[in-house]
């Protein structure tokens, strides 16, 4: 996966189109049983495939390679030079092997295979696809060589967290995220990459507590961390809590600031450099969804109500544009806004929602995402890539097995490489071709 929270891969199965509340519209995912039936044939899936304006020069997404796993793939990291895959199967009702590891290189050849004793809470890759970080449920966090597949080391008790790659090269660090399974005082810990040692943990205790009107002081509003994203050079942290706080802290963990939003974060996004730019997705009950977009000082910049819901904001690397994605009664929705007043750039929509929500991924020069394009007797998975311009340069469809979604991918926008991961247990890698 790409670095960001999980929440934004679940698979969202639609009872019906009515009018829902913003509760409803996060709470009613339904495992399983969901309309349509997913074609195998590529005629089918092109015959339908989504109508949006084409690139002046469209590129090819060419296939390199495809492997039947045996099991359901849960977890998948392409690390960002393209040099490495890392795939997590667990087993299904057709497989007798229970959790693997594998490591494979960008055309497929498996690198090492690893039985688990349990299973996976997260996992990623060193931006040079030489380190790979595994954190299970029994509390384990883990780091093994990426080409031997050799243990570098091993911390027990670690609590569960979500590892993801801070910084770049030598000179980076593990982060841990402690998410919905950990003590919510602490945010996060920094993991020294080479030795497994804790370098600092990040405590919630440290933002100044929001009191209840009326309360004595002694009876703060309970402080929990609700979406976390790193910045794309690995060199920021960008924190949203409970109350509408933001905070933004650096590599060398000193806090850079903390600001407040008036409703419930419910995600946010960090761009590059001194100069960087934080976007804030947040909910204001019987108001809606805003956007708002604050400097490297914390100040507020700009404010925008979104007229449908959004999952999830992401901000380009260089603050060109922030782009919004959702996916619910209303269709499937992607926005682009413009940074100076945010105002709508551009609009890509389908009418009827998607049973599966994908992950938006903001690059460079491209933006991929995943839509499907469903009728009555079908659906049909396309992952599609958008220039900063909201033009289409590519639309790769799908074919899965029926009845199977598309999973997670990964991407590196420097290797023109997409690795992509169905529930039917297929593994593909893709390269992006100019004419």
């Amino acid at each position: 996966m790409t670095k960001g929270t999980k929440k934004n891969r679940a698979a969202l199965c639609w009872a019906a189109l009515g009018s829902l509340t913003w509760g409803a519209f996060l709470t009613a995912a339904i495992s399983g049983g969901c309309s349509g039936k997913s074609l195998r044939s590529e005629s089918a899936a092109s015959a339908h495939a989504l109508h949006f304006p084409t690139a002046a020069v469209p590129e090819n997404v060419r296939e390199l390679w495809s492997k039947k796993m045996d099991g359901r793939i849960t977890d998948l990291n392409l690390s960002e030079n393209g040099s490495t895959i890392l795939v997590t199967v667990a087993p299904d009702e057709n497989s007798a092997a229970g959790h693997r590891l594998i490591a494979m290189d960008s055309g497929g050849s498996e690198l090492w295979k690893l039985p688990l004793t349990s299973a996976v809470k997260g996992q990623t890759l060193s931006d040079d696809g030489k380190l790979a970080v595994i954190s299970n449920y029994e509390e384990e966090l883990f780091a093994l060589d990426s080409q031997s597949g050799k243990l570098a080391w091993k911390t027990e008790g670690a609590g569960m967290c979500r590892p993801s790659w801070l910084g770049k090269g030598d000179t980076g660090a593990v982060l841990c995220y402690h998410d919905d399974d950990a003590d919510p005082s602490i945010a996060f810990d920094l993991i020294d990459p080479k030795t497994g040692e804790k370098k600092f943990s990040f405590s919630l205790e440290n933002f100044p507590r929001l009191q209840k009107k009326g309360a004595k002081a002694s009876q703060p509003l309970r402080q929990d961390i609700l979406a976390l994203k790193l910045s794309p050079d690995g060199q920021l942290i960008a924190l949203g809590l409970t109350q509408g706080q933001v905070s933004v802290v650096g590599m060398d963990t000193k806090e850079r600031w903390r600001s407040q939003v008036m409703g419930e974060i419910i995600d946010l996004s960090i761009s590059n450099g001194p100069e960087f730019r934080l976007a804030v997705q947040y909910h204001i009950p019987e108001k809606g969804q805003f956007v708002a977009l604050l400097s490297e000082t914390g100040k507020l910049l700009a404010e925008t109500r979104l007229d449908t819901p959004m999952i999830q904001v992401e901000i380009h690397p260089e603050a060109r544009i922030i782009a919004a994605y959702g996916n619910g009664p209303h269709g499937q929705n992607l926005i682009a806004l413009n940074l100076d007043d945010l105002s709508e750039k551009w609009r890509r929509s389908a009418p009827r929602y998607a049973d599966y929500s994908s992950q938006m991924n903001l690059g460079k020069e491209l933006l991929v995402v995943g839509f499907e394009d469903t009728i009555p007797s079908s659906r049909h998975s396309h992952i599609l890539g958008f220039d900063l311009e909201g033009s289409l340069k590519w639309n790769l469809p799908m074919m899965t097995e029926e009845g199977a979604y598309l999973y997670a991918r990964g991407m590196s926008e420097s290797a023109s490489l997409l690795v992509v991961a169905s529930d039917d247990g297929i593994l593909s890698a893709h390269r992006i071709e100019s004419p």
